[in-house]
Parts: C-alpha cells; sequence; structure tokens
C-alpha cells in the first residue's frame, strides 16, 4: 500500500488587513490576525485536492495521512479532510517563524522518521506568510529523499512510482518517478478543495485528531547539510509598510456624458 503525507499549511490573507493594522505591527514586530479568517493558503489547497484525486484510481491501495501545524482552531480543517477520505489527521501543536523554513522542515522530517515512513509527501510550494520556497526542498534534503517541483497533476503507477506532470522551463513535462519521493504543488488552476456532503460529514464525525507538540529545541537543531559559518543565522531587525495605492483622479461632472467628454479630451483625444 502506498502510505501519502499531504503537509498543509492555514494562513490569514495579509491582503485583508488594514492599512492601520500594518503599522501597528511594525512599531512592535507582533501583527494582530485575530480579526481575519484563517484558511488553507492556494498552494496547499491545490495539493490537497490533487491528492484526492490521486487517491480516486487506487483508493484500496493507497492510505492518506494529512499533517499541519498550528492551534484548535486547525482542527476544522482537518475535519473536513477526515470527510474527504483522509485515514488519519495530525496537529503539530505550535508554529514555527515562517522566517525559519529550517525548524518545519525539521519537525516534518522528525515526525516522518518517528512512524513507518511514507512513500510520498506532498506540500505546497510556498506560504502567503513566510513565501520562501524552500520548506519542501529542506524536507527533501533531511529525509535524503529525491525531489521534484511544480507537480500540476500525478497519481499512482504500477511498481511503486508515480505519474507526474510539472511545469519546467521548456514547458510541461510528463515523467514516472519512483517512491519514495517528496513533491511541491504551487497554486493549480482549477483545484479548489472539494466541499464533504453532510453524510460524508456524519460519517466522520468523532474520528480523533493526533496531536503532537511541537519541540523547539529540535525544531532548532541546525541544519546538517551545510556547517553553521555556511549558513549563519538570520534574524528579522525590523519591518516597513510599503504604500501599494495607485494614484488617481476623481473626474466631476453633472452628467455620465460630460463626464465622458472630459475623459476623452484629457486622456485619449490628445493620444491619437
Amino acid at each position: 500500500m502506498m502510505r501519502i503525507l499531504n503537509c498543509f499549511k492555514n494562513t490569514h490573507d495579509p491582503d485583508m488587513m488594514s492599512e492601520a493594522d500594518w503599522l501597528s505591527g511594525i512599531s512592535n514586530g507582533v501583527f494582530d490576525f485575530a480579526g481575519i479568517i484563517s484558511q488553507v493558503d492556494p498552494c496547499s489547497e491545490s495539493g490537497l485536492e490533487l491528492t484526492l484525486r490521486a487517491a480516486e484510481r487506487e483508493r484500496e491501495e493507497v492510505s492518506l495521512t494529512a499533517l499541519t501545524f498550528g492551534g484548535a482552531l486547525s482542527d476544522k480543517t482537518l475535519r473536513t479532510l477526515y470527510a474527504l477520505g483522509f485515514d488519519e489527521c495530525v496537529r503539530i501543536d505550535g508554529q514555527p517563524d515562517p522566517f525559519f523554513p529550517e525548524k518545519t522542515a525539521k519537525t516534518i522530517a522528525g515526525i516522518c522518521e518517528e512512524g513507518q515512513g511514507f512513500d510520498l509527501i506532498v506540500l505546497g510550494a510556498q506560504s502567503q506568510d513566510g513565501n520562501n520556497k524552500k520548506t519542501a526542498y529542506l524536507l527533501a534534503e533531511y529525509l535524503g529523499m529525491p525531489f521534484a517541483g511544480n507537480v500540476t497533476e500525478y497519481y499512482p503507477a504500477e511498481g511503486n512510482r508515480i505519474k507526474v506532470t510539472r511545469e519546467v522551463p521548456e514547458g510541461i513535462c510528463e515523467e514516472t518517478l519512483d517512491l519514495p519521493l517528496v513533491i511541491s504543488v504551487g497554486d493549480v488552476p482549477e483545484t479548489l478543495l472539494r466541499v464533504p456532503t453532510l453524510m460524508q460529514r456524519k460519517a466522520a464525525a468523532g474520528r480523533e485528531i493526533t496531536v503532537v507538540s511541537f519541540d523547539k529545541e529540535s525544531a532548532a537543531a541546525p541544519f546538517d547539510v551545510q556547517t553553521a559559518a555556511e549558513c549563519p543565522a538570520i534574524e528579522v531587525e525590523g519591518f516597513e509598510y510599503v504604500d501599494q495605492n495607485r494614484n488617481g483622479e476623481l473626474i466631476a461632472g453633472d452628467s455620465p456624458e460630460e463626464i465622458a467628454q472630459i475623459l476623452y479630451e484629457r486622456f485619449i483625444g490628445r493620444q491619437i
């Protein structure tokens, strides 16, 4: 049986924060996301949906495990995944700094090594907060597993292998790869996570979510592929708000026709 681990992340949409909230957080380095809904980030959502599609082809031969970081608010998403057909859902009770993907990858690697191992590990390419696009690469290095990025589709193949479709500089690449393997998925079009039916939710009600404590000391261990001198510590020294408002002009007039005439004379007519 192929064992698939799908790691995902719930994030707050930074575009929903007001300018005042950003400026307040810049002063002390702490941003208040309490009033902003947390949801699965787009790349993670694509990865989860692609996993469900892959499992539909060989459902009896595939075991699905979902893994995320965060507090109890993440349980809502995990229960949804149970309803959609995931066999086990795990939550790491804590959140590593999004600016340090090494800690995230190190923790996930520890979870994989403690269990019986996974044949395939699926991650979103990047999230809206850290946006570093490094976690999947680092995880593959920690586990000593091959890596494939920019995956837009995958499904099981014969002989403990998978067929993947990837975006490469030359175009679209289709290949069959051996397992074990780590893959990363971007924001793939038409891969919104499906919604479970009421019957599916009832059938999954009461299933336990495995909660694991976040071990900060273990996660802080140095990345063993490079020496400390080659990979110095990174410290965030400050934040700066970037004003992205566009300049504009309000055109006043007594009628739509008059406004259209002004618009034409000022900006269109002189260019003809």
